[in-house]
């Protein structure tokens, strides 16, 4: 259920961009799922019902939220280049969206984790556990060498995204970020098992707690706490790294650049708009 609450999450705060499939999260979700566990015709109507009440919640509260976001993130960019302490301001703001909305679904979330049963709780944590041998195999498998050239190839994947070909002034900017990057993929993946782990023993004694959706709701609204402390000065590290270089290529952008960018910008906003309006 650790899984179904970062997927719920993250399809309702990011696929907004997208009108088509913010209206059609439902089913994406239940694409998403089937890889995990295998809900029952009974769940998956108590899962439907429950989603819909959190898209509609999410439609009438939030959007409007991320809407306020972008123009602030416009008028900022229209003026004087944005510095690197703004971009992390924008970052905290994005986490705040992100928990008001896993405190708005967390106690529907363990509700539901109660229906499941010890069968597909033990295949839920296996699928969770074999993707975590994946990954770690997959990176522990590349060298530092091979790790920077990754985190190169994401950070322009993102940041072409929105300004389009980088210039190769802007490419070295990047490959110099890369190369300040820590690896905390290990430590990722320790935090997950930590998070995983505690929410396997709580779901495996549910029905001997009467205070499991307390308990429950209460791990996945704070998984940090099973963060080490490597992993959060790690993890700070690079977003300072991150937020540095989306100011440095700000800073340097085209003329063709800021206008892809700002145009990006105003198709998210007349998107969240047009989504608001069918309340």
């Amino acid at each position: 259920m650790k899984k179904l609450t970062a997927l719920c999450l993250s399809l309702l705060l990011t696929a907004c961009s997208s009108q088509f499939a913010y209206n059609n999260l439902d089913w994406l979700i239940h694409w998403y799922l089937d890889d995990y566990v295998d809900l029952n015709k009974s769940q998956k109507g108590l899962f439907d019902a429950q989603f819909a009440n959190w898209h509609s919640w999410h439609r009438e509260n939030e959007l409007r939220h991320y809407t306020e976001q972008l123009q602030a993130i416009k008028l900022q960019l229209q003026g004087e280049a944005m510095t690197a302490q703004q971009v992390q301001q924008h970052f905290e703001q994005v986490r705040g969206h992100w928990q008001r909305l896993r405190q708005r679904l967390t106690p529907d979330i363990a509700a539901l984790a109660v229906q499941l049963s010890d069968a597909q709780i033990a295949s839920l944590f296996a699928a969770l556990e074999e993707k975590n041998v994946d990954d770690e195999q997959e990176r522990l498998a590349m060298d530092e060498q091979e790790q920077q050239q990754l985190f190169e190839e994401q950070y322009i994947d993102r940041l072409s995204d929105y300004f389009g070909r980088l210039t190769e002034a802007q490419k070295m900017l990047v490959s110099d970020a890369a190369s300040k990057v820590i690896s905390n993929h290990v430590e990722w993946i320790r935090y997950k098992r930590e998070v995983q782990k505690n929410a396997q023993a709580l779901l495996v004694n549910r029905a001997e707690n009467p205070l499991f959706v307390e308990e429950f709701s209460a791990l996945l609204n704070a998984p940090e706490q099973f963060q080490h402390a490597i992993y959060q000065q790690n993890a700070q590290h690079n977003r300072q790294v991150f937020a540095q270089l989306i100011a440095d290529v700000n800073a340097i952008l085209t003329e063709k650049q800021k206008l892809r960018l700002f145009r990006k910008i105003d198709g998210y906003i007349e998107d969240l708009n047009e989504l608001t309006e069918d309340t």
